[in-house]
């Protein structure tokens, strides 16, 4: 028969339960101070690296230039590492990437105008001294690079700068698996420099702003301003993984760009091929380039792997589909050799 415990009977088991606790604890009690000193140190080693690898302006005291910073060796403006990465023409807005823009270890805007003019101009794309300046710096606040990033800094006259910390990867794609790579891709593990974020976030600035020279840049302005770029060419403008490494190589090589203008205004009126990055040809005159090496070309004929497809009269080929341009040399033999018959 169920019997109703009495208040006495529930303090003997509140004693019981009690002194419970109280042995419960004693036999614990190292266990558990050793548990709370390992959540501590647990707790202040999150928060350094939080601290440290948090994207951060410190306060700038821009008197170290002339104090810590005096025996500091300042990298040097590179000018053969500015290069045009995208144009937008109905913005007429221009990105460039380039090498830390300091120069006897003095940021100056005058003078990365100076040689952003002559590489636009170089180009044939027109240059505005009124277009602001709009900078994303991967320099950072520490014992390597806080020179630069101070110098940059406090010299800014009218840039806006912004800064993102770059830190990369540790693996190495080439020495991945393909099915492991793949999958490390699709998942977004190795996005842990946001480049998806960023590179979206530049892609809608550079799409809605207006007569804006966006510029990237790091310290040598290749691993970190390449990483970068190679995202940005990759998500949006669909190029592959193999030619954006390439093509960072060149720059770390020294390699200058070519003029194409000069090249292209000796083949004028010739005929040429030109090949796509994704295998066609086309072969006719060349009738005239725009300032943004786009090309129109007479008398096409479209070939492809080879193997001639017709006709097409007059096309309009976007320089950034371009794989190569050369003269039809093989055409021209051919038309002498049917002359001299006749």
């Amino acid at each position: 028969m169920w019997n109703q415990l009495q208040d006495t009977e529930n303090a003997d088991v509140a004693n019981s339960s009690g002194s419970g606790i109280i042995k419960g604890f004693r036999k614990y009690k190292s266990f558990i101070y050793i548990l709370l000193i390992i959540l501590v140190v647990f707790g202040l080693f999150i928060s350094y690296y939080e601290l440290n690898d948090k994207q951060v302006d410190f306060e700038l005291d821009c008197n170290d230039l002339n104090e810590k910073c005096m025996s500091y060796k300042y990298p040097e403006f590179k000018p053969h590492r500015l290069r045009i990465v995208d144009v937008n023409t109905e913005n007429n807005n221009i990105f460039l990437r380039s090498s830390v823009p300091l120069f006897n270890g003095i940021f100056s805007e005058d003078l990365l105008r100076k040689h952003i003019k002559t590489l636009l101009e170089n180009s044939n794309i027109n240059y505005d001294d009124n277009m602001p300046l709009y900078i994303i710096s991967f320099l950072r606040n520490d014992s390597k690079e806080g020179c630069c990033y101070t110098s940059q800094r406090c010299y800014v006259k009218d840039a806006n700068i912004v800064n993102y910390v770059i830190l990369g990867h540790s693996e190495d794609p080439y020495d991945v698996d393909k099915k492991t790579l793949e999958k490390e891709l699709v998942s977004l593990n190795w996005d842990t420099d946001k480049l998806l974020e960023r590179v979206d976030d530049l892609k809608n600035k550079f799409n809605s702003m207006k007569n804006t020279i966006f510029i990237v840049h790091c310290r040598r302005g290749r691993d970190r301003t390449g990483e970068f770029v190679a995202a940005y060419r990759m998500i949006s403008k669909k190029i592959d993984f193999d030619t954006v490494v390439k093509s960072n190589e060149e720059i770390g090589k020294g390699i200058a760009p070519l003029n194409p203008k000069p090249f292209l205004n000796s083949l004028a009126g010739n005929r040429v091929i030109i090949k796509l990055k994704w295998g066609m040809e086309y072969k006719g005159n060349l009738k005239s380039f725009d300032a943004y090496m786009n090309i129109r070309l007479t008398n096409a004929e479209e070939w492809i792997h080879g193997e001639y497809k017709g006709t097409l009269g007059e096309i309009f080929l976007r320089c950034n589909n371009i794989l190569y341009i050369r003269e039809d040399n093989e055409t021209e033999k051919a038309q002498k050799e049917e002359n001299v018959e006749k």
